[in-house]
């Protein structure tokens, strides 16, 4: 269950015969089963608004499309974008540059403004908390840093990503693949982290800012930059394999990776897979959802450390409490069990949706319907 995975497996499996992909052989966690849903979200939209249109409609919409592409301003401004290699000026770029046209990717998933927004308050913050003596102004100031860097390195690969969308859809009308899902994930990550930052920045000149607020956004402004520089991993690793299949493969087969390429996945998962179960759960997705998420991973983390004991779910029922108000502990246990336990553990653990104390409780909640 790891945040990651480069295809979508529904989806795209009718457009490529090779069928072995490195995900499906070795992902082993909710990170892929994520990932999907996070897909089909950017799918079902995609849908909605196909089917809202009428014939009229999607052929005007066509019609659009090719216009945009013989537009020299658009055509221009995206080679200003691909030929730039300073990210300092970055924040100083207009929006506009980075026009979404119908090869690369739509209008709804550009975070342009969004990384715009972030790096200038990452600046802005560092150089208010760079000049203040309390020990927790001078960590806000390394994570800042931390913070920047980490854009800095993900910005030219998500460029890349998004200028290669095209080579993966499932056709021109229904522009779907697992690089789409990563770069939106990022781009959610990236969101939150810009929600944390406004909240900073508001805060940060009160009287009461580093006895009330400033361990609590600390806290926070840390895990979402360690799940930032966990994406830039991934992202890294996803220009790999488009570089790697010449642009031509969705899937990859297995058995003739090079052997630095499967050396790099095995580092990603072990190293980054612990972000993305504490405070960011469930990022993704819609608040209710990232709720449901933490709630299963709580109860996975309890029934982990209780799976030995004589009564492994009464013991977990009265640990899982810990799990809900402790994020960092729920994700290095949450780790810990899925790069460690076998199937069997698996197997025990979602069987307990066949226990008949949990059958009787959801009775309660989603009574039968009679039909």
């Amino acid at each position: 269950m790891y945040l990651f995975s480069t295809v979508d497996n529904e989806e795209l499996s009718s457009k490529n015969k090779t069928t072995n992909s490195i995900t499906n052989h070795r992902s082993k966690g909710p990170i892929a089963a994520a990932s999907r849903l996070v897909s089909s979200v950017s799918k079902k939209s995609n849908n909605s608004l196909f089917k809202n249109s009428n014939d009229t409609n999607e052929k005007v919409l066509l019609s659009n499309f090719r216009t945009s592409q013989s537009n020299p301003h658009l055509i221009n401004s995206l080679q200003a974008i691909h030929n730039s290699s300073n990210l300092n000026n970055l924040s100083t770029i207009s929006t506009n540059l980075m026009i979404p046209t119908p090869e690369t990717i739509d209008i709804d998933c550009n975070f342009e403004q969004t990384y715009t927004q972030t790096r200038e308050l990452i600046e802005i913050n560092s150089n208010y908390f760079s000049q203040q003596k309390h020990d927790i102004c001078r960590r806000f100031e390394r994570l800042f840093i931390q913070l920047s860097h980490t854009l800095e390195l993900s910005l030219p690969l998500i460029r890349y990503i998004i200028e290669n969308f095209h080579h993966f859809d499932y056709s021109s009308e229904i522009r779907a693949n697992g690089y789409r899902t990563i770069v939106v994930s990022h781009g959610h990550a990236c969101l939150r982290t810009l929600n944390i930052l406004q909240h900073i920045d508001k805060k940060r000149d009160g009287l009461l800012f580093n006895l009330m607020h400033a361990s609590r956004l600390f806290q926070e402004l840390e895990s979402w930059t360690k799940a930032l520089i966990g994406m830039q991993r991934i992202l890294a690793f996803a220009v790999k394999i488009i570089t790697y299949t010449e642009k031509k493969q969705l899937y990859v087969d297995v058995t003739q990776v090079p052997m630095d390429i499967e050396l790099d996945y095995f580092k990603m998962v072990a190293c980054d897979s612990e972000n993305f179960f504490g405070r960011t759960c469930g990022f993704q997705f819609a608040d209710s959802v990232g709720k449901t998420l933490t709630f299963l991973l709580a109860g996975l983390a309890a029934y982990n450390e209780t799976y030995h004991r004589s009564i492994p779910i009464a013991a977990g029922v009265a640990i899982a409490p810990k799990y809900m108000l402790f994020p960092e502990q729920r994700a290095a246990k949450c780790a810990a069990a899925l790069r460690d336990c076998d199937y069997l553990f698996c197997q025990s653990f979602w069987n307990l949706l066949d226990h008949d104390v949990v059958k009787k409780g959801s009775r309660y909640i989603v009574p039968h319907v009679t039909v």
